[in-house]
């Protein structure tokens, strides 16, 4: 399944599911930072967090790290 758009609480999906309510968003895919998604995000949802590498490059048990403190930080 592709995301095809982030929006306010939902989530767009191609497929025979096309949209999906959602309290968060958690983005993780390719190996570079790509920034250009934080500004759509920033402007659908009030609590955007930048984890891992997207943050700054660093080793995957960092990474796993900070993604498990925000979703802990979430629940």
């Amino acid at each position: 399944t592709r995301l095809t758009a982030v929006a306010d609480g939902c989530i767009k999906l191609e497929g025979a599911v096309t949209e999906l309510e959602v309290d968060a968003v958690v983005v993780a895919a390719g190996v570079r930072s790509r920034r250009e998604l934080l500004d759509e995000l920033e402007a659908n949802f009030e609590n955007v967090q930048v984890i891992g590498d997207a943050d700054r490059p660093g080793k995957i048990g960092n990474a796993m790290y900070a993604g498990f403190d925000q979703a802990y930080v979430l629940s």
